[in-house]
């Protein structure tokens, strides 16, 4: 999940009970926040430099994984998704990812959530059965003053047809994205085709504790992600692609097994 990219309710300030994260004007910071990448020494192998980080190389519930059967929620859970379609939004290039600030609400079982922001990866951060997708979306939600986050993911496969409108009406705005303009208004967004998603009978809904998936890597972080996909046409995934380029953490090991930074670390050849 890119949470270098931001979180939590505008205009408040906030100090999470992590000293290296802090909440402010709806983005979460990090004290490496504007330092990491997706590549070489400063991609995922070495976030773990900063000593704040650590849990990026010895966390052993770390996001994102491989889903999997045992991963299914349970259907005696409830999700409640509320969140109203809005007549324009901003969307911004922030770097690490393209993402739109948002409001609305989650309630799972009897804890309700606020969502900050949704963004978007590509590839897919997460894998179903090992498979992984092109495009993956990250719906941040937070409650107890940003202590507990709840993340809904969204995986889409490329296809022929058209993309769900909230795609669609994105790339439009993406396509204005530069170098130099790193924000652009939107059209009307519209999330009933997500909502319908999630709230699908038919459809598989996975849950587990993991983490961030950018630095500081934090553990404690409830993800639900739908198994089956969501359409993004070529163009549209044309464009995603264009402005993010790459922007995904590598699968970690299986929760609760060692840190495959630490793996790596313990095999490697002695003198």
């Amino acid at each position: 999940m890119h949470l270098a990219a931001s979180l939590i309710f505008a205009a408040l300030f906030t100090c999470l009970p992590v000293s290296s994260i802090c909440v402010q004007d709806g983005a979460l910071h990090t004290r490496d926040h504007a330092g990491f990448t997706y590549t070489g020494e400063t991609g995922p192998l070495g976030w773990t430099k900063p000593k704040h980080n650590k849990l990026c190389s010895t966390g052993k519930h770390q996001s994102p994984i491989n889903l999997v059967a045992a991963n299914a929620m349970s259907t005696k859970e409830s999700l409640t998704i509320d969140i109203s379609d809005v007549d324009s939004g901003e969307l911004e290039n922030t770097g690490h990812s393209l993402q739109v600030k948002a409001k609305g609400t989650v309630k799972l079982g009897e804890q309700e959530y606020a969502l900050s922001q949704f963004h978007f990866h590509t590839p897919s951060e997460h894998r179903v059965d090992d498979e992984y997708y092109p495009l993956e979306m990250h719906m941040v939600f937070t409650r107890d003053s940003g202590k507990k986050l709840l993340v809904l993911g969204t995986l889409f496969e490329v296809t022929k047809d058209s993309s769900i409108d909230l795609i669609a009406t994105l790339a439009k705005s993406a396509k204005e994205l530069t170098d130099t303009k790193k924000t652009a208004t939107t059209e009307k967004l519209v999330f009933s085709g997500i909502k319908a998603h999630f709230d699908s009978a038919s459809n598989t809904l996975y849950k587990y504790e993991g983490s961030l998936t950018t630095p500081p890597c934090t553990e404690g972080v409830t993800w639900i992600i739908v198994k089956q996909t969501l359409s993004v046409n070529v163009d549209d995934f044309l464009t995603f692609k264009n402005v993010m380029k790459f922007n995904s953490r590598y699968t970690q090991n299986t929760l609760g097994r060692n840190n495959l930074i630490t793996v790596a670390k313990n095999n490697y050849p002695k003198a």
